[in-house]
């Protein structure tokens, strides 16, 4: 089952903006607990790659990925933090096609 089939399972992706990596993991155990282990962590914080780095270590039940990824930099900082996906605000094709590059599940708003 490809990244996206699991996330249509669930019907909603939560989007988040972590302000503190420390926080991360009761962020997950949160949407754990309550049935829902997807989120998007949204890359306006300098905690964002930390957090998505944390929770996929620490709860790999957890389907976790980049919001707002606006440049290939980004992109390969969501994947090497073990982001399963990532989501930008639009389309840049040198961003689409590094996604593509590096087989990272890939969906512009």
């Amino acid at each position: 089952m490809s990244v996206f089939e699991s996330i249509a399972r669930y019907g909603v992706v939560p989007v988040t903006t972590i302000e503190d990596a420390t926080d991360a993991l009761a962020l997950a155990d949160v949407l754990i607990g309550a049935g829902l282990p997807v989120a998007e962590i949204t890359l306006r914080t300098e905690a964002a790659i930390s957090a998505i780095a944390q929770i996929a270590k620490y709860r790999p039940e957890m389907l976790v990925g980049a919001g707002t990824v606006l440049n290939e930099e980004q992109l390969c900082a969501a994947q090497t933090a073990g982001g399963a996906f990532a989501l930008p605000p639009g389309i840049d094709v040198a961003t689409l096609s590094a996604a593509q590059t590096l087989g990272l599940p890939f969906a512009p708003g």
